[in-house]
């Protein structure tokens, strides 16, 4: 996802957020496995900020997004993927390990979720700075059998 300051000052502070998915939060059914070799599932965390494309808040936590006038950012909002017939997404949310009881020093990967084929999910996310207004989009990702098997478009 772009972020662009349209603006003539400094964006300040910028955070992009996850606030919901529609009509069920994959993330709900995704499962990880913990030390004792039993599958954790996954909680409800949204809203959640994206991960700033290019920094790791896990190794900084006073990362502080600003954004020139006329300037860009990106954020991650997910990775699909498609894994014995069934299509998966990895949403890059910052509190993936809180989802999943896994503390912040956790180093694992973040567990993906499943996704239901032929399904829209309507993703609503929002950008916020402490200088600005906060703006809210929402984009359409579905699932489909054939190739491309990933359709994402605005809403």
């Amino acid at each position: 996802m772009t972020v662009v300051n349209q603006g003539p000052a400094m964006a300040q502070h910028v955070v992009v957020t996850l606030e919901r998915i529609e009509p069920h939060n994959p993330m709900l059914d995704a499962q990880y496995k913990v030390s004792d070799g039993s599958l954790r599932s996954g909680a409800h965390v949204l809203p959640s900020s994206l991960q700033w494309k290019g920094h790791d808040k896990k190794r900084n936590l006073e990362i502080v997004c600003d954004v020139n006038p006329q300037a860009r950012e990106y954020f991650d909002v997910l990775d699909c993927a498609w894994h014995d017939s069934s299509p998966w997404a990895l949403f890059w949310i910052d509190e993936w390990r809180e989802a999943f009881d896994l503390g912040f020093n956790f180093e694992g990967k973040q567990p993906p979720s499943p996704l239901v084929l032929n399904t829209e999910y309507s993703l609503h996310i929002s950008a916020s700075a402490s200088n600005a207004d906060r703006i809210e989009r929402v984009f359409t990702l579905k699932t489909v059998a054939t190739e491309p098997h990933f359709d994402f478009w605005p809403a």
